[in-house]
């Protein structure tokens, strides 16, 4: 397929009255329609999440050589699922259509008055004849209307409604493989009630902590432990395992 040079974006419809396409099945054509001119909405970011395991507050038993807490980040994706849409279309008194496979799209702009979740495949975009790749996706009004988008090459915005609506389904999407910073504290044994513990840092999901630092505390004295802005409240201790509550988190 021929690169056309496109690109998807999401836009506010705000004072524009809209004609659209009409989504159909590759078998059954439906009537053509034109479309509208409309602004970019802004980029939207995932939600960064932090995780903390255990949570605080709760009890919570390990063995020896095991983390007793990690605390990372989690990234949080909207998304939405849809069926494939197939729609004919008018663009500039020439015939098209553009054909989006189902799967999930990733939310990419909002505005005030929707989102735009984008295919992170290329659409497909036949016009006179001839298809070409794009990018591409679903925009969703706050009124719950459905539409295509597609940017040309010189920035200028299309909408095309789709007419009937597809099924979608909204889903939050959760990335933890590419943390960029993460904590932990190991438990490694106690001796006559001195408990020694290691303190690891890892940066980019490497598998070799970036930081780490070894430290000893006395339960005897005292068995609530600090390190950094970590407190914990030892409960049993022994060679082979330890109990615990989670008082506050890195």
């Amino acid at each position: 397929m021929k690169s056309f040079g496109l690109t998807l974006a999401v836009f506010s419809v705000l004072g524009f009255g809209l004609s659209g396409c009409f989504a159909e099945s590759p078998n059954h054509p439906s009537q053509m329609s034109t479309y509208r001119i409309i602004d970019l909405g802004s980029f939207s970011s995932p939600k960064s999440v932090l995780i903390i395991n255990p949570d605080v507050g709760n009890i919570a038993e390990k063995s020896l050589g095991e983390t007793l807490i990690i605390t990372s980040n989690k990234i949080i994706e909207k998304q939405v699922r849809i069926s494939e849409v197939f729609t004919r279309c008018v663009i500039d008194g020439f015939d098209a259509n553009f054909y989006i496979k189902s799967g999930n799209l990733r939310l990419d702009r909002e505005s005030v008055e929707g989102k735009f979740y984008k295919s992170t495949q290329p659409i497909r975009l036949t016009l006179q004849g001839t298809s070409y790749q794009a990018e591409g996706g679903i925009y969703i009004s706050k009124n719950n209307e459905q539409f295509i988008y597609q940017t040309t090459a010189s920035g200028v915005t299309r909408i095309f409604l789709l007419d009937p609506q597809i099924k979608v389904t909204y889903e939050d999407h959760t990335e933890i493989t590419n943390e960029s910073f993460k904590q932990e504290f190991v438990y490694l044994g106690v001796v006559k009630g001195v408990a020694t513990f290691m303190y690891r840092e890892f940066i980019d999901s490497v598998a070799r902590p970036a930081f780490s630092q070894e430290v000893k505390y006395d339960l005897n004295v005292d068995k609530t432990i600090r390190f950094k802005s970590l407190e914990l409240q030892i409960l049993e201790a022994t060679n082979s395992r330890i109990k615990y509550k989670v008082i506050h988190p890195f």
